[in-house]
């Protein structure tokens, strides 16, 4: 073969060469993208899935808090009313103790006594004891000429 036939066959052989390199450059460029695409997309799964996690995380607090809330506040509510409670049992339990040293103050200064000062420091003390009874919210009930009514003193 002549020179002459060898340089347009190589031509030819280089120009098939160049157009196939570039046809696997494309292909390569193409796949990169791919690849690259998938990745992104595996990439963006993976965080929506963390994302989602992490709002159900915030839920989950946010239920908590809430939950805790409300358990603190009925805690505060039933430590009131049992507060409530004990200092309005004190209260009954000590004026049942001293009705009957009232009445007995009642009966010292209803007797007869020469002393007029010891008359007089019994009725100080029984007109104290009533002021701490008001004081405490304690009123007598007029009783006295007035039919009994069992009902009216069991409620109170």
């Amino acid at each position: 073969m002549s020179e002459s036939t060898k340089k347009p066959e190589q031509a030819e052989e280089n120009k098939a060469e160049t157009a196939l390199a570039e046809d696997t450059k494309k292909a390569e460029k193409k796949a990169s993208k791919s690849s690259k695409k998938n990745a992104q997309a595996d990439r963006i799964a993976e965080l929506e899935k963390e994302l989602e996690k992490a709002q159900q995380s915030v839920k989950e607090s946010a239920d908590n808090f809430l939950r805790l809330a409300a358990e603190y506040d009925n805690f505060r509510k039933r430590s009131q009313r049992e507060k409530d409670a004990v200092y309005a049992n004190a209260t009954s339990d000590t004026v049942t103790k001293l009705l009957p040293i009232l009445d007995s103050f009642d009966r010292a200064a209803n007797y007869e006594c020469p002393d007029e000062q010891y008359k007089k420091g019994i009725d100080l003390i029984g007109t104290s004891v009533k002021e701490a009874f008001d004081s405490l919210g304690i009123k007598e009930i007029p009783a006295l000429g007035e039919q009994f009514d069992p009902w009216f003193r069991l409620l109170l």
